[in-house]
């Protein structure tokens, strides 16, 4: 048995032995007197009583415990799953249109065209033609025949290589101006033999035509501007002008290279080192009679920094000019820095900077095509300009821009009234007044100009922009004021599409503080111009991504404006026509 069995058994045979004693005890019962002094006691009593009772157990059992481990097999099994398809959406190249003609029509006998023909995607190269056509046959009451009409042919192609791209263009340009700025029976009343004759001015005699014949070529590297690599630009081109006058004509001619490299440095992006080398030539001709040639031939050297958010360019601008009368030699400052102090969200930008440019007759036409037939041609010498910048974007919808430059002019032309300029009439010969001319090329002046910007864009519904700029002149005292140059213009111009078919534009322009010169007393006064009001609106129907239609209402508050003395405008006109895509190229659904 077992140690627990034994301590058992032996208690409980110790309590019956001790049952037994008792019942023999009660049993006999008998007396023993003892006369003694001792008295029996156990000194250990106590300890022994509160000893434990130790129990010894000799047999040890010992039980072995086998242990076994097993180690499970598991059955791995990776049947491969299919991969859905991703979606793509419809039309994710956008679709090109080969051809494209917007044509109109509106008041005072007025045609429009605009046709365009490209070539479609590809990676060889790329050709495109345009036509466009816009003019006015209708009269302005009490006026000269104000007839306009301008026209363009132009061709363009680029050819791609490995490493360069080779592009071309040439066109025909021709600008048909009537000058209409006087009031035949003012001038001519006196000539009128009676009540019922009619002064009849006719158009072809006080017209102003000009043709314009171009070509153009250019090679450039197809390098990053970032790539630390070679950057090469080729460019030559040419312009013919010449006018009614089979004996006025004008040649233009550009040739420049450019070339920079990117370089590294450590800590910085890049260090950006080139330069441009250029001619330009000028040969002017007015009734038969030859001007003198004018060469330009320039050179500018710079080096630029690009580290992080900021860029400096140090440079330099030497010129070498060859035109009667003018210095022989100019060097101007090419100094730029770009500091955005918070990136994409506010920049500030410097320059310093100047340059001598022919004033060509293709430059003046541009500006105004009511000139005389002979004008002073001379260069216009920017010697100094500063300009200040700043640009900040609010938001990506908001961006605000504003601006001031200080300039240094010798021989900034104006304009003003041709004196000299007849008109035959019945053989009574007037001055009209009704052509310009320019001041002389000895106008010394200091311009500052002060611009404001804004443009905000909310998705691809609404659109708007706004533009401010105040001009202040300091002319020398040859010039009384500066001729028909506003002080303040102010543009905005505003676009809303309305569910994606109605397409609302709205164009408003004012200038204003411009003068005239008033040669009508012995000495020339300055008259001030009334404000230019011109209030535009537009409004297109996108019938579907290919046709449309249009209707354009210009100056619809009847405002007659005068940019120049005695040239109104039409008091209100409008334009309605179409416009058609076609000739796509197909797109996989």
């Amino acid at each position: 048995m077992n140690m627990k069995t034994r301590y058992t058994f032996s208690i409980v045979l110790a309590a019956l032995l001790l049952l037994v004693n008792i019942r023999l005890f009660a049993q006999s019962q008998y007396d023993v007197v003892v006369n003694s002094n001792f008295s029996p006691s156990i000194s250990d009593a106590q300890e022994k009583i509160n000893a434990k009772a130790e129990i010894k157990d000799t047999v040890k059992n010992v039980r072995a415990v086998a242990y076994n481990v097993e180690t499970p097999v598991y059955d791995y099994s990776l049947p491969p799953q299919p991969i859905n398809a991703p979606k793509v959406g419809k039309d994710m190249i956008a679709r090109l249109y080969r051809n494209y003609l917007k044509v109109g029509f509106g008041n005072y006998i007025t045609p429009y065209l605009d046709f365009e023909a490209n070539s479609l995607r590809s990676t060889q190269y790329t050709l495109s033609a345009k036509v466009f056509h816009h003019s006015s046959w209708g009269k302005i009451k009490t006026y000269a025949p104000a007839h306009f009409s301008d026209t363009r042919v132009n061709l363009y192609g680029q050819k791609y290589f490995n490493n360069y791209t080779l592009a071309a263009s040439a066109g025909y340009n021709h600008l048909l101006a009537e000058c209409y700025g006087f009031q035949p029976d003012t001038v001519f009343g006196d000539l009128k033999k009676d009540s019922t004759d009619k002064i009849d001015i006719k158009g072809k005699d006080i017209a102003r035509q000009y043709h314009h014949a171009f070509a153009d070529m250019s090679l450039a590297s197809n390098a990053l501007h970032n790539a630390f690599k070679l950057n090469q630009y080729y460019h030559v081109g040419y312009d013919f002008l010449t006018d009614n006058n089979k004996n006025t004509y004008e040649h233009l001619l550009n040739m420049d290279v450019a070339i920079d490299h990117n370089i590294k440095v450590k800590k910085m992006e890049y260090i950006n080192v080139g330069g441009t080398l250029g001619m330009d030539y000028q040969h002017n001709r007015w009734q038969g009679t030859n001007l003198t040639d004018n060469w330009k031939i320039y050179l500018n050297p710079f080096a630029a920094l690009q580290w992080k958010d900021y860029y400096f360019k140090v440079g330099f601008n030497a010129t070498f000019s060859l035109a009667p009368q003018q210095k022989l030699f100019h060097i101007y400052p090419d100094i730029e820095a770009k500091l955005a102090f918070v990136p994409n969200i506010f920049s500030l930008y410097l320059k310093v900077d100047g340059g001598l440019r022919h004033n060509s007759l293709l430059r003046m036409i541009g500006e105004n095509p009511y000139l005389s037939d002979v004008l002073p041609i001379y260069n216009i010498d920017e010697k100094t300009r500063i300009y200040l910048g700043l640009q900040t974007s609010v938001s990506r919808s908001l961006t605000i821009g504003a601006g001031a430059s200080f300039s240094f002019y010798e021989g900034l032309p104006f304009y003003m009234p041709d004196t000299n300029h007849t008109f035959t009439y019945r053989d009574s010969t007037v001055r009209l007044f009704n052509t310009f001319t320019l001041t002389d090329d000895t106008t010394t002046a200091k311009v500052l100009n002060v611009h404001f910007d804004l443009n905000y864009k909310y998705a691809d519904m609404l659109k708007l922009g706004c533009n401010v700029d105040y001009n202040l002149y300091l002319l020398s005292k040859n010039v009384l004021k500066p001729w028909y140059q506003p002080a303040l213009t102010v543009q905005f111009n505003a676009q809303y599409i309305l569910l994606k078919k109605f397409v609302f534009k709205l164009d408003f322009y004012v200038s204003a503080f411009a003068c005239r010169p008033d040669f009508s007393g012995e000495t020339v006064k300055s008259v001030n111009l009334s404000p230019v009001f011109d209030f535009d609106f537009g409004f297109e129907y996108l019938w579907s991504k290919r046709f449309s239609i249009f209707a354009d209402l210009n100056n619809f508050p009847c405002q007659r404006n005068r940019v120049y003395y005695d040239y109104p405008n039409h008091r209100i006109n409008a334009l309605v026509g179409v416009k058609y895509c076609f000739g796509g190229e197909a797109v996989n659904k």
